[in-house]
């Protein structure tokens, strides 16, 4: 084959300046489904963009309303709906709901009358354990506070399960909204189901409804038939999840002593108890006494086992928790005197006697 004739099959070079035909092209439906896919999407994005702005709007002017309402620290269980700014207290009382109905129902004047001391109660009710304690410790800080105490009645079942710590689903949910506390979810790595539920109970009614509790008598009494083997053993069941863990109990313990360094560089005392129970909690109380123990002698707290101190019937509104006769009567002969230096009891003393009858109840109540 000639050079010639070589030149003429091969292709002009103008031909690749020509189009590619219409058969090797992007078919134009298949361009036309990816731009509206990335339409869709795009609209998808805004539309969520908008319904949680809407959810945050509406979030922040449920609470705006809930807290144009005055409330004491015996009215709410609401942590920040009480929580003081630029205020020295003489106490903080941290716990569940052991420690949080040293406030319900007009409990926090009768112990504020006992003690003769400002107290600020920032328990959990409903199992709120060290992490949400520990929030709570960081915000009372931040709001410009100062306590000259802490007590913390800690319970051997907060150490053992996530559900207590960042899984607990109540302590968020009675709270107003703030980016300011979303932010301290985050944080202390609260689950993002908590803190989804937490903006969501805020467009409620149930929300909208709180108002302060005005009741003043904590006065129901529990029944020594109530304290059975069966119930004691639903009840430790209940509480105690996954307690064959080790990591989490090493992990929450590791938060109790962050919130012990804490205080103590803001030149708080910290004083741990083990609250008074009817129930029985076996070895895992036995493992937070030797807690207990050890930051005893690590960080120099003062701690008490006080879960067997009261015996009582007629101090307990159920097996596990003080009623108002029973509060007044524990704040008066045994956290009087751990406050202000004097001997504590560690065991039951005759003077429970006294208070076999209504009258005498009574008159505890209304000191």
């Amino acid at each position: 084959m000639t050079l010639s004739n070589l030149k003429q099959t091969l292709p002009s070079p103008h031909l690749l300046d020509k189009p590619l035909p219409e058969a090797l092209s992007p078919a134009p439906a298949a361009r036309s489904v990816k731009a509206q896919a990335a339409s869709v999407l795009c609209k998808g994005f805004v539309f969520l963009f908008i319904n949680v702005l809407v959810l945050l709007a509406i979030a922040s002017l449920t609470s705006a309303y809930v807290q144009r309402r005055p409330y004491t620290n015996a009215q709410v269980d609401s942590n920040l709906l009480i929580m003081p700014s630029n205020q020295a207290v003489d106490l903080i009382i941290f716990g569940t709901s052991h420690g949080r109905n040293f406030a319900r129902k007009g409990n926090h004047e009768r112990v504020e009358k006992i003690l003769g001391w400002k107290v600020a109660n920032l328990s959990i009710g409903g199992g709120g354990g060290v992490v949400p304690a520990s929030l709570m410790l960081d915000i009372f800080h931040e709001h410009h506070n100062q306590a000259r105490k802490i007590v913390y009645f800690i319970d051997p079942f907060v150490l053992y399960s996530r559900q207590w710590n960042e899984g607990n689903d109540r302590f968020a949910r009675r709270e107003p909204f703030s980016l300011y506390f979303f932010g301290k979810l985050l944080q202390h790595q609260i689950d993002p189901v908590i803190i989804k539920n937490y903006i969501q109970s805020k467009v409620s009614w149930t929300w909208l409804k709180t108002e302060p509790d005005l009741d003043k008598l904590m006065q129901t009494t529990v029944r020594p038939e109530q304290l059975t083997k069966a119930r004691i053993a639903a009840r430790n069941r209940a509480m105690f999840l996954d307690d064959t863990d080790t990591r989490n109990y090493e992990r929450y313990s590791a938060v109790l002593e962050s919130m012990i360094r804490q205080a103590q560089a803001r030149g708080s005392e910290f004083i741990l108890v083990i609250p008074p129970t009817m129930f029985d909690e076996g070895n895992r109380a036995e493992m937070l006494r030797n807690l207990l123990s050890r930051l005893k002698r690590q960080y120099g707290v003062k701690t008490y086992d006080h879960s067997k101190v009261i015996g009582n019937h007629r101090f307990f509104e159920d097996p596990d928790h003080l009623n108002t006769y029973g509060v007044s009567y524990y704040t008066q002969q045994y956290l009087l005197p751990m406050l202000n230096g004097r001997p504590v009891p560690r065991h039951r003393l005759p003077l429970e006697a006294n208070y076999d009858s209504q009258a005498a109840l009574e008159h505890l109540a209304w000191l």
